[in-house]
């Protein structure tokens, strides 16, 4: 009972062997366009027969039949060590490294050793003869002990390549070494075999081979070392223009994509466990912001340098969590919308200037009409007086000689105003509210009436859109022209304010008013008619508050998606 189970035992290791090594070859057969599995599935079959042969030796009982195995499993020992190579340098590095000439030189060793195995009993080259001690020793000879330097050869060349491809390539790093662990633990378990001439119930070979189909196994099926996906997403990140950074629980840099190196200035070498804050001086909010949970909502618009090197990024900030939704870090995404600002600021500028040059035709055809009109009466008043002077009427001509003057005044004012806004830019550089800013100043110099600007809800930098923005300009000018003529007030206010999805331009002074039945001048209802019909162009309407003595509050309201970017 006690020889059976030891006979049995010793079967094991071979056997378990082949099964792994022949799992392993099925695995990459429906892997087989991917670089390296075709010499992956070779090794594994020489790797196989080669167990097959110690796996018959163990089962053998008779002598003859021992050393025909051991000399079997012989014959596919270095083409098994010389595929395994040739698995590692397509896997390092696919279609270079493993060429035509790569493999002729490569099978050349192992030809030449199945024809020293062939004739051995010739020259006895790779056997001097074998030891029976209840099992078989070869006792090795030359060309033998050359054959396992040769062997250790072909390791010292994996070991290499798979230090390269372990600081190279950061996604191999742990199957490179669980593979390398492999590599190791064979070889201490050969040397020790082959060195101490010891035979035990489990041959030594068997137990390295398990345990390096073991380590492949786990490289394999525990990192997907052929699986195209991972290698695909790393592709994807190293390709993507956007930044990305990983941070651990300390925001402490623990990767990041070239782009985000390019972003930063820093190599990937220099930032690893730098604070992000650090990382990015270009951004003092970022301290802050990655502590806000708001800033993991919605992205968050950045400016980096100055002038024609500046560069626009959506900040994005997300945490990231395991399978138990505990945190480990947070992902930092910088995406870069400088192209998309450009163009955006580009289509702006051409709305813009579209907008300016059809308000310009617009007012060109208003000044023209009162200016026709202003002119027709100045010439039925220059014949009224060439009338009264031929009747002999001097004083009665004095009179309507003074009228005409006056007529003439008023025109020459009007036209002065308005060529003097159609040769003016409407806005600055700075924007919309800037341009009313400097409106209301040059309208307070000119006209010693105090003006200001009331902004409730708005800032500095708010904006709409070109179209609404050109016609909200004519009407706070035709305002204060009513105003200036009309109201004889000692200040006037603009404010500004978005309440409910709807914004609204007032403009109020503290003249003289009226009443809304009977406006005090026709020239001030035709004012009013301006404002209420551009109004109208922006999908708005117009509302009139004023009382004789108690001043007037004109107040344009309109949708608030009207609206440009940036006027909250």
């Amino acid at each position: 009972m006690i020889e059976n189970h030891a006979y049995y035992s010793r079967l094991m290791p071979p056997l378990l062997a082949v099964l792994l090594m022949i799992g392993l070859a099925l695995y990459g057969l429906r892997r087989r366009n991917i670089p390296g599995v075709n010499p992956f599935i070779i090794t594994n079959l020489f790797g196989a027969l080669w167990m097959v042969g110690s796996l018959m030796e163990q089962a053998s009982t008779q002598t003859a039949g021992q050393i025909f195995w051991v000399r079997f499993a012989a014959v596919w020992q270095l083409p098994a060590a010389t595929s395994m190579t040739c698995f590692v340098l397509e896997y390092a590095w696919p279609g270079r490294w493993l060429t035509r000439r790569t493999l002729v030189l490569f099978s050349i060793a192992p030809l030449i050793v199945l024809g020293l195995i062939a004739t051995d009993p010739i020259h006895h080259l790779m056997w001097q003869g074998f030891d029976i001690n209840g099992s078989i020793t070869p006792r090795l000879g030359l060309a033998g002990w050359t054959a396992i330097a040769y062997s250790f050869l072909l390791v010292i060349i994996n070991l290499v390549i798979f230090v390269w491809l372990f600081i190279r390539s950061p996604q191999h790093r742990f199957p490179v070494a669980i593979m390398m662990l492999g590599h190791f633990g064979f070889r201490a378990l050969f040397l020790y075999e082959k060195f101490r001439h010891i035979r035990t119930n489990f041959v030594m070979d068997e137990i390295g081979l398990v345990f390096i189909v073991l380590m492949y196994s786990i490289a394999l099926y525990g990192f997907r070392i052929f699986d195209p996906i991972p290698f695909a997403r790393q592709t994807v990140l190293n390709q993507l223009q956007d930044g990305v950074v990983v941070l651990n629980l300390q925001d402490q840099v623990a990767s990041m994509n070239p782009a985000a190196e390019f972003i930063s200035n820093v190599p990937l070498k220099m930032a690893i466990n730098q604070s992000v804050g650090n990382l990015f001086p270009m951004i003092p909010e970022l301290d802050s912001l990655l502590q806000s949970e708001n800033a993991r909502k919605a992205p968050i618009d950045l400016q980096i340098g100055k002038g024609a090197n500046a560069r626009w990024y959506e900040l994005q900030i997300s945490s990231l969590n395991d399978f138990r939704r505990l945190a480990v870090g947070k992902l930092m995404l910088l995406r870069d919308v400088t192209g998309q600002r450009l163009a955006q600021t580009l289509v702006i500028e051409q709305q813009r200037s579209m907008a300016t040059l059809q308000e310009r035709e617009r007012l060109a055809r208003e000044l023209h009409d009162e200016l026709s009109q202003d002119l027709a009466l100045i010439n039925l008043q220059s014949q009224l007086v060439t009338t009264l002077l031929e009747r002999g009427q001097e004083e009665e001509a004095k009179a309507q000689l003074q009228i005409l003057a006056r007529a003439a005044r008023d025109a020459n004012v009007e036209v002065r105003e308005e060529i003097g806004t159609l040769s003016n830019r409407i806005f600055s550089e700075n924007g919309f509210i800037e341009a009313v800013q400097c409106f209301l100043s040059n309208f307070e110099k000119t006209y010693g009436i105090k003006t200001e600007l009331i902004l409730e809800s708005m800032n500095q930098t708010a904006s709409f859109t070109p179209v609404v923005e050109v016609q909200l300009m004519r009407i706070i000018q035709e305002a204060f022209v009513n105003i200036r003529k009309h109201a004889r007030a000692s200040q006037a206010q603009v404010m500004i304010t978005t309440e409910s999805g709807c914004c609204k331009l007032s403009v109020v002074d503290d003249g003289v008013g009226f009443s809304l039945d009977t406006p005090p001048s026709s020239r001030h209802t035709f004012g009013l008619g301006i404002m209420s019909k551009r109004a109208r162009e922006i999908n708005g309407w117009v509302e009139y508050d004023s009382t004789p003595g108690n001043g007037t509050r004109v107040t344009v309201a309109f949708p608030a998606n009207n609206q440009g970017g940036g006027s909250h």
